[in-house]
């Protein structure tokens, strides 16, 4: 298991925390919090002592540039902590297009820098298609955290937790679920039909549930009960 965190991870007690349960990590470091580690780099940048690969797309137009060292000390209060730094820079043309740096555990080469660069960025494929979607496309995740003195807030997030898992695997592997997905632009436009035909009708089995979505299904019209006048209960 490898562990992708900001910047704000990037401390002695957290890091030597992962190494206790023997988890490797990718974390992003930045200038301005960790003075002491970019000073090493910079130091092995001046005596050229930095290792380093320089990567081009197919068309000539992209510049990937990886730049690292490994062994260096995280901080002056925990020297005897070593990490491995990673700098990633890309370029159009002379323009800088994104800059990016991490510290982890993996020994850093050249055969696997452009790997563990993919694993750092992947953690804002995590933000959004993981935290946004639980925030903003229907699970609620913030309305959550207001409910119950004791556990019931913790409980609703499981639960939250554990149909994101589901919808997740049925992405993945369920055909009628996918055909339901695409007749939507959002998650959230699918959750409210699905709860509208919950609420509205009596479902003989999912098969029935899935084809109504997809396909559509008879408009009822809302007729209400008559009532007899004479029967007063």
């Amino acid at each position: 298991m490898t562990i992708i965190e900001d910047a704000l991870a990037a401390n002695g007690p957290h890091i030597k925390l992962l190494k206790k349960l023997k988890v490797s990590y990718i974390i992003g470091v930045k200038e301005g919090d960790h003075a002491h580690l970019f000073e090493a780099v910079k130091t092995h940048e001046e005596n050229e002592t930095m290792g380093g690969l320089t990567q081009q797309d197919e068309q000539g137009k992209i510049t990937r540039i990886f730049r690292f060292v490994n062994d260096l000390e995280l901080n002056k209060s925990h020297s005897n902590l070593k990490v491995n730094f990673l700098e990633y820079i890309e370029l159009e043309g002379s323009q800088v297009r994104c800059r990016f740096t991490w510290i982890t555990d993996l020994k850093i080469t050249e055969s696997n820098c452009a790997e563990i660069m993919r694993g750092g960025r992947s953690r804002w494929k995590i933000e959004n298609e993981t935290f946004n979607t639980l925030k903003n496309q229907g699970y609620r995740l913030e309305h959550n955290y207001g409910h119950g003195k004791q556990h019931l807030s913790t409980n609703f997030a499981l639960l939250m937790m554990l149909a994101f898992l589901i919808d997740q695997v049925q992405e993945l592997a369920c055909v009628p679920f996918q055909q339901a997905r695409r007749r939507f632009r959002s998650r959230t436009s699918l959750w409210e039909r699905m709860r509208a035909l919950f609420v509205g009708y009596f479902i003989d089995d999912w098969e029935t549930f899935w084809q109504a979505i997809i396909r559509g299904h008879q408009v009822a019209r809302l007729q209400p009960k008559i009532v007899d006048p004479d029967n007063t209960t």
